[in-house]
């Protein structure tokens, strides 16, 4: 049997955690994201990859699982590879990250792992990376960002448990 998923679907269904009835005042539409999203990489340096495409494919007990996804944005010239993930929301960024950082994180590191993959393949392997997580305001463009360092290994462990 083979099964297709994307990273988003996988690190909610996987991941989520919290009140079921949460709700965040707030919210932002999907294209004031990619708006804001494009405004503030626009600041990041020449080397910066936005909406990079990854794919790969699995065999978890007799399953061929696929999964894909765009990650937001990543820059792999320094020694410590950066994967960024933005969200958008009006809501307070520690609350908006309490409620449903879990998912966000879980997404940022399948990502992570991905492109882990992606490079090792092709001889170019990167061991330490930071994530970077940053919930926006798409009216002020504010920007906070929360951070995470991870050695691949420690990636591919998170990705392996998530499949399984």
């Amino acid at each position: 049997m083979k099964v297709a998923v994307s990273v988003v679907a996988l690190a909610e269904f996987v991941h989520r955690r919290g009140d079921i009835h949460a709700r965040l005042d707030g919210r932002a539409t999907s294209l004031e994201g990619v708006s804001v999203q494009r405004k503030l990489q626009r600041d990041r340096g020449e080397h910066y990859q936005r909406e990079r495409q990854l794919i790969e494919v699995f065999e978890v007990s007799g399953i061929t699982i696929e999964v894909t996804g765009r990650l937001d944005g990543c820059d792999l010239t320094a020694a410590t590879g950066v994967v960024e993930e933005f969200k958008t929301t009006r809501a307070d960024a520690e609350l908006a990250h309490a409620h449903q950082g879990s998912a966000h994180w879980a997404q940022l590191k399948l990502y992570a792992a991905l492109l882990a993959r992606e490079l090792a393949r092709e001889e170019n392997a990167v061991d330490e990376w930071l994530l970077r997580l940053l919930y926006c305001h798409p009216d002020t463009l504010a920007a906070f960002p929360f951070e995470q360092h991870l050695r691949s290994g420690e990636l591919d462990e998170f990705l392996t448990r998530t499949l399984a």
